[in-house]
């Protein structure tokens, strides 16, 4: 991979959690406006693939993936479903910034995956500093103990397993379309699962007032950004290290929080965003 073409990856990895980081403070937004989760994830679900086949069709290419690549854009778009639900549902019980320090494990279980099978050397550097990254989030998230919620934590624990399965999948599938057909495919599958569970589910909970409804189109617009920035990483730095730098997000998304809900850092939450920012500066610094 050339410089510029690793630079190009890294960039749009960055693009990704900038915009997937708003989730759970657009979330709890609609959640305060009076929606649900079932009804959070089957909106910004049908907005992301309504602006995602918008997309397509400006610039005629097709829609759906090949026919022979729908049972892998099945699977994959199991694992979303599975994913958006359990990661919605955790910022419903507890804090937004420890629902993404929970879910950004998920790359360490890459990490582990990719050295057990071989195919990517998880060196004790590579590893300290991941750790170190994770302890930064840690720090940032601060001391939650009085809002832990434990179905909260589980579900987040599930919904980093689950985007391992989305990530995984979504580097089979880019092998037979492009990035952004990839990320449509998961949500054209999944929306309408997320649909009927609404309506099964205790029905369909509108958000109300202009900011619930701005929060809810604006989660669809992230997610069509974010999924299909983030698949068209993996061309130029390979699924590990694009997670490794998305490693990023969970800071991003305290930042996030902290512009739109007035949340603040004291002296030690800032150290940890050091210790993130400077984990990840030398992840890439011998890459």
């Amino acid at each position: 991979m050339t410089p510029p073409s690793q630079a190009l990856g890294i960039g749009l990895v960055l693009l990704s959690a900038a915009v997937m980081a708003t989730a759970p403070t657009l979330a709890r937004l609609a959640f305060e406006a009076g929606s649900n989760t079932l009804t959070v994830v089957t909106l910004r679900t049908l907005i992301g693939a309504v602006l995602m086949a918008g997309m397509l069709a400006a610039f005629a290419r097709p829609v759906l993936p090949p026919r022979a690549a729908w049972p892998v854009a099945l699977l994959g778009s199991l694992y979303y479903a599975a994913m958006s639900v359990s990661f919605i549902g955790a910022a419903a019980l507890i804090p937004a910034g420890l629902t993404l320090l929970i879910f950004f494990i998920h790359p360490i279980m890459l990490a582990l995956r990719a050295h057990w099978r071989g195919t990517d050397r998880l060196t004790p550097r590579r590893a300290a500093l991941a750790c170190l990254a994770l302890a930064g989030l840690g720090l940032v998230v601060g001391d939650v103990a009085g809002s832990i919620s434990a179905a909260g934590v589980a579900m987040a624990l599930f919904s980093a397993l689950m985007v391992c399965g989305v990530i995984l999948v979504g580097a089979r599938l880019r092998q037979h379309t492009g990035s952004v057909q990839t990320s449509l495919a998961f949500m054209l599958f999944a929306g309408p699962g997320f649909a009927l569970a609404t309506m099964l589910g205790g029905g369909w909970a509108l958000p109300s007032g202009a900011l619930g409804w701005t929060a809810v189109v604006a989660a669809g617009f992230c997610i069509a950004i974010g999924l299909a920035a983030f698949f068209a990483a993996y061309r130029h730095i390979g699924v590990l290290r694009a997670t490794m730098v998305s490693n990023i997000e969970p800071l991003l998304g305290v930042f996030f929080a902290m512009a739109v809900l007035g949340e603040t850092l004291d002296a030690l939450q800032w150290l940890g965003a050091a210790m993130v920012i400077g984990a990840l500066v030398l992840l890439e610094w011998r890459e």
